[in-house]
């Protein structure tokens, strides 16, 4: 009977391209995260306060992650209609 420790599979570096790219999303994600800031210099931000524009980013944020997720699913529901065909 083998041991817990030699059943672990070695890493081959199949998965270093998809954690360099995780990586690179986030850095990405990260310089363009809509700021208190840069809120404020699009048209009817300008006089937020910052609870406010806090409150604003949040929404904003739910309602891209709901416009994302639609997108997601009509492109899945297109390609099953073509997979169909």
């Amino acid at each position: 009977m083998k041991s817990g420790a030699s059943n672990i599979k070695q890493p081959n570096g199949e998965n270093k391209k998809t954690l360099a790219d995780k990586n690179t999303f986030e850095i990405e994600r990260s310089k363009n995260e809509l700021t208190i800031e840069k809120l404020k210099t699009y048209k009817d931000f300008e006089d937020s306060t910052e609870a406010e524009a806090i409150q604003q980013i949040e929404i904003i944020k739910k309602l891209a992650k709901i416009l994302h997720c639609m997108f997601m699913n009509e492109q899945q529901m297109n390609n099953n209609q073509s997979e169909q065909l």
